[in-house]
């Protein structure tokens, strides 16, 4: 079977983004960079792929997506600097 080169772009690209993501968490003091990762970017696939299939003229995720940081991360971490940036 011949490989998709446009399935590896993404899959490289996806790859970046995860590390990325990953290193964020850790900067902002996650004491579990994995299992937060895996959930913020699942929550985040859930409310787009939510609002592609129900589709809402109010929809705003900002507020939802910078609750979960905040429960994710602990108190008196640089946690405020990702929920900021999440809320704007």
């Amino acid at each position: 079977m011949r490989a998709c080169p446009r399935r590896q772009q993404l899959g490289s690209t996806g790859a970046r983004v995860n590390a990325w993501f990953a290193t964020w968490l850790r900067v902002v003091g996650s004491t579990d960079v994995e299992r937060d990762a895996n959930l913020i970017m699942n929550y985040w696939t859930g409310l787009v792929l939510h609002e592609l299939a129900i589709p809402d003229p109010e929809f705003d995720p900002r507020r939802r997506l910078a609750a979960l940081p905040d429960t994710l991360i602990p108190a008196g971490s640089s946690r405020e600097a990702l929920s900021s940036n999440l809320s704007h």
